[in-house]
């Protein structure tokens, strides 16, 4: 009983650590700003699946030749504050099947969510949500990349506005993520003590 409340105890800290910097507030003068990305392509991309990969969590990106796609965060924790969108060739995951659901479909995530299935390319990292100063704020918009072919694959290229790379301007949200990176470790210490040091019964 009492190693089940440790166990629970030690998950709410890493649940409050995930969603810590989604409830603190923004410094005075700065505004919370989410930003997605927008793809699109002239090519016929068939051959390609695309995902985003956000922390722990893989969505399917549908892309189409003519089409844009918007993608946005997956969540709202500081896990969730950046992602990368990923195009892995259709013949590496065909194991999985075209449609694959429950364990399949979990297996597949969990491959790509590891970077271990072969030929993957990675297209574009983005910051979802960021800090800025007010004034800022107004210049921020989704980035757009158009997706075209190379001689060795696919290439993500800028067409259209670009969010400002992390700056000094990001610091009202810095103390937020390090109280969340405390108190993501001492719950992984908190487990692993709860696993690796439970009392051992001698038999008489």
């Amino acid at each position: 009983m009492r190693s089940g409340r440790s166990i629970a105890a030690v998950m709410f800290l890493i649940v409050l650590a995930g969603i810590t910097y989604a409830d603190v507030a923004p410094a005075k003068g700065y505004i919370r700003v989410d930003t997605g990305v927008v793809l699109e392509t002239k090519d016929d991309l068939g051959k390609y699946r695309f995902f985003l990969i956000s922390s722990d969590l893989v969505r399917p990106i549908s892309l189409k030749k003519g089409e844009k796609a918007f993608v946005g965060s997956l969540g709202r924790g500081a896990r969730y504050m950046s992602g990368t969108i990923v195009a892995i060739p259709a013949k590496s995951l065909s194991s999985y099947g075209d449609d694959p659901r429950d364990e399949k479909l979990a297996q597949m995530k969990a491959a790509i969510a590891s970077d271990s299935v072969s030929g993957a390319i990675k297209l574009v990292t983005h910051l979802f949500r960021r800090d800025v100063p007010q004034a800022e704020a107004i210049t921020l918009s989704d980035a757009v990349y158009r997706i075209e072919k190379t001689a060795t694959g696919l290439t993500a290229v800028p067409a259209g506005p670009k969010p400002v790379p992390p700056s000094t301007s990001d610091r009202g949200s810095k103390a937020t993520e390090i109280v969340a990176g405390m108190l993501m470790s001492i719950g992984f210490i908190a487990l692993g003590l709860c696993v690796f040091c439970r009392p051992v019964k001698i038999k008489a």
